[in-house]
């Protein structure tokens, strides 16, 4: 009877994993740096494990950058490459968000992330989770302070034993609490964002402002997602530099700036949030503070 038992529960657990797969599904947009060295590295393994998450999201990489066709052909993503961008050639990141809510038909939840940013099933534990414990949540801010890795190299995909590889080799610190580069959603949340130039600063913090003050719940995952970032260089100005604040393009990060100013902010740093998640062990609960 123990073994009977046993068996059913397993199956049981197998059922309701089927039947979170058949009910929710994940959109994933983001934009693309050109396929150049040093992106190619960083942009492969990031978007590519994405493709490997046990959530099977829908992905769709928005911009015309060098490269960025090809790679989406290659592993049979969608690429949109029309998307509003600024003077300066820099996409406006409320406009792939905005663009995403029109392809998220039947679509439970639409995540903006940055294609450096390498997730594994530490992310589909918990948004599984939360998803049973709160199916009927109208707006929602799910994200996670990324852990930064200088030193990295190329993924194997085909080896299964990849995720113990980046585990290994993938080493780093965590980023300060408003390195936030993950923005999991549901459909129109975000509707009356601002023109924001992506990685152009602020509209990081603009999104957890606004979804703190606004949303039914805003969670803090860093404690059950460990979210890798490639902490390479940076795209600015048509060019490859060094990750440096004092090289950073001037126009659009005032622009940015100047619109997160037009408001009074309050919350800037995902401590602010006022849930957390943890893991018990065999679950993953969400903790309001």
């Amino acid at each position: 009877m123990e073994i009977f038992l046993s068996m059913w529960k397993n199956d049981l657990k197998h059922m309701q994993y089927i039947y979170i797969y058949q009910i929710m599904k994940l959109l994933i947009v983001t934009t693309m740096k050109p396929m150049m060295d040093p992106f190619i590295i960083e942009q492969t393994n990031a978007v590519l494990s994405w493709t490997k998450l046990r959530l099977n999201p829908t992905i769709i990489v928005f911009g015309d950058d060098q490269g960025v066709a090809e790679f989406c052909a290659e592993h049979q993503i969608q690429n949109i490459p029309i998307v509003k961008k600024n003077p300066q050639g820099v996409v406006y990141i409320n406009e792939i968000i905005k663009e995403g809510y029109n392809h998220m038909d039947g679509y439970d939840y639409i995540m903006y992330i940055n294609a450096d940013i390498l997730l594994t099933d530490d992310f589909s534990d918990t948004l599984e989770a939360f998803h049973q414990q709160y199916p009927d949540v109208k707006s929602c801010l799910l994200t996670a302070v990324r852990f930064d890795v200088p030193t990295f190299s190329l993924i194997d995909y085909n080896d299964p034993n990849w995720r113990h590889f980046v585990m290994e080799t993938f080493k780093g610190k965590y980023s300060t609490p408003d390195g936030i580069d993950m923005f999991l959603h549901k459909k129109d949340n975000y509707a009356n964002m601002p023109p924001f130039a992506v990685a152009r600063a602020q509209f990081d913090s603009w999104m957890l402002d606004t979804g703190i003050k606004n949303f039914d719940m805003s969670v803090d995952m860093t404690k059950t997602v460990k979210i890798y970032h490639h902490f390479g260089k940076w795209y600015q100005g048509n060019k490859v530099v060094l990750r440096n604040w004092n090289l950073i393009e001037r126009t659009s990060y005032n622009d940015n700036l100047r619109l997160y100013n037009q408001n009074r902010h309050s919350f800037n740093n995902i401590t602010q949030c006022p849930y957390y998640s943890i893991s018990t062990g065999d679950s993953i609960k969400f903790v309001k503070k």
